[in-house]
């Protein structure tokens, strides 16, 4: 408890600004969890914590009751709850997928010249999470944590293809979609209708619709429980992903993406099976 109390008695000081002393309480609670103590009274925890009886009891209660901790038999004792099993699993996938992404990304980008990335869905925008560069003298040069608006991206449309109507239409509705290019989608029924497309031939595409002279080809990456979770794309000079040159590079970003989906444990056939009846 050394470490957490130095942090605790700093507070609000120049070395530890803005910190909120309930919540690093809370969240300590957590860590008294182990492999041997599954499960942790309140008068442990506030010894533990050196707080209050009553503050234990609170913060406990408060955790229980957004789901991080859950009741175990008599009144207030505790265990951890369902939402920690969740949040581990996303960031398991978010670890994976970095990991065994990198190396085919590279691959990729060194069979078609162009850049590639890996990214995921974060509320109307997609995130690139992992990327490496083509070799071409004149490519897209992008950046990690980058974000873009999905309806205009062709990794954020993959994913995005992944939802009902309905969910996207709860998604959106709060919203006027942003019109980079005169390419761009301009309406929700407009990118429903895309997005069904999508479904159908089983890859999204960019057309000019993020930036004018650039195009993208994305393909969704699924976990193992089948849902998409993220989407690979290869991006370059709207001259370059035309033709023969599109084909080879459609064919590459399925491919890649269906592996690394493999990879994470998926034995779907497709990202957008449900819709293909």
């Amino acid at each position: 408890m050394g470490e957490l109390e130095d942090i605790l008695n700093e507070t609000g000081n120049a070395r530890w600004p803005g910190l909120v002393g309930s919540l690093v309480h809370g969240l300590s609670i957590l860590d008294l969890f182990g492999k041997d103590e599954t499960s942790l009274g309140v008068g442990e925890i506030a010894r533990r914590l050196s707080v209050h009886r009553s503050t234990a009891s609170r913060l406990a209660a408060t955790l229980s009751y957004c789901g991080y901790l859950q009741p175990d038999g008599e009144q207030g004792r505790y265990r951890l709850g369902a939402k920690l099993v969740m949040l581990g699993q996303l960031a398991n996938i978010e670890i994976d997928l970095q990991r065994l992404g990198e190396p085919l990304l590279r691959t990729m980008a060194s069979e078609l010249g162009e850049s590639v990335h890996l990214g995921v869905l974060d509320g109307r925008e997609v995130v690139t999470t992992a990327l490496a560069d083509g070799w071409r003298t004149v490519r897209m040069h992008s950046t990690l944590g980058k974000h873009s608006p999905a309806h205009c991206s062709a990794m954020g449309k993959a994913i995005l293809a992944g939802l009902s109507d309905e969910n996207i239409t709860e998604l959106f509705k709060k919203c006027k979609l942003e019109t980079p290019t005169p390419n761009t989608i301009r309406t929700l029924p407009m990118l429903k209708a895309e997005l069904k497309k999508i479904r159908e031939r089983g890859y999204a595409t960019d057309n000019e619709e993020l930036e004018l002279g650039l195009k993208c080809i994305a393909a969704p990456v699924l976990d193992h429980s089948g849902k998409i979770v993220a989407a690979v794309s290869v991006s370059g000079p709207a001259s370059r992903l035309e033709g023969n040159p599109k084909e080879k590079a459609v064919k590459s970003v399925v491919s890649t993406a269906t592996e690394l989906s493999k990879r994470l444990g998926s034995s779907a056939r497709s990202g957008y099976d449900r819709w293909l009846n």
